[in-house]
């Protein structure tokens, strides 16, 4: 890959590609042009813009975290581990109770818990994560936004959604078990999350369901929008 040099200029959104030649997909990184900028409001429309288009008529999923307050420990006695403890009080509990308390309908919701274990020189530790998780034939923008904990008590970095190829989501057993199959699905369109502080944007592209080219022809017209200019590294 080219690497790709700045000559900032705050009318340019710069969408370079970082193909990784052992994986089935392409990455790309969508940013402002220069690094230091603090247009954040108005990379966080885009962003937006950006979702919206990229999950028209498709399955769609998408998640807010839960904001943990203790991470898992090794049990004194026995194998295995004790849980990490998640806030059971702040926005995205809110939200969930909201979804619930409307009779909500426009999809399916349900909790995802998981975990990694992760080596630190010369111990182990695991990292929990646990999130509200919303699956979409047709994504709510409204709620979409509430999702988003980037100002919020449950703070994360931005925002991200899955999209699927399908335009009907597949349900599995029951609820819980097609909310799990979707996080865990490598079977996916593509992948895209924005961490709108940084103002930068990340989406893992499955070549199978759309090329290089049909994504940059769906994200232009959002930049031309915003009356910005698209520079494409490929």
């Amino acid at each position: 890959m080219k690497k790709y040099t700045y000559d900032a200029d705050e009318n340019k959104i710069v969408l370079i590609c970082e193909k990784e030649s052992a994986s089935p997909y392409l990455y790309f990184v969508l940013q402002t042009d220069d690094p230091d900028s603090s247009e954040i409001e108005m990379f966080e429309k885009i962003a937006y813009d950006v979702a919206e288009v990229l999950s028209k008529s498709k399955v769609v999923l998408y998640e807010a975290r839960y904001r943990q307050l203790k991470y898992a420990k090794k049990k004194w006695f026995g194998r295995g581990w004790k849980p990490g403890k998640f806030n059971s009080k702040g926005a995205t509990a809110r939200l969930k109770q909201e979804l619930v308390n409307s009779g909500w309908k426009d999809g399916i919701f349900a909790d995802y818990y998981d975990f990694y274990d992760e080596k630190v020189l010369w111990s182990k530790t695991r990292r929990d994560s646990k999130c509200l998780c919303i699956l979409q034939e047709k994504l709510d923008m409204d709620l979409f936004r509430k999702s988003d904990m980037t100002y919020e008590d449950d703070g994360c970095v931005g925002i991200g959604i899955k999209v699927f190829p399908q335009t009907q989501i597949q349900y599995q057993n029951n609820t819980d078990e097609t909310v799990d199959y979707y996080c865990k699905t490598d079977d996916f369109l593509l992948d895209f999350g924005a961490e709108i502080l940084s103002t930068k944007a990340r989406i893992a592209l499955n070549e199978k369901y759309m090329t290089a080219e049909e994504l940059i022809e769906k994200i232009k017209p959002v930049i031309e929008k915003h009356k910005k200019v698209l520079e494409v590294n490929l």
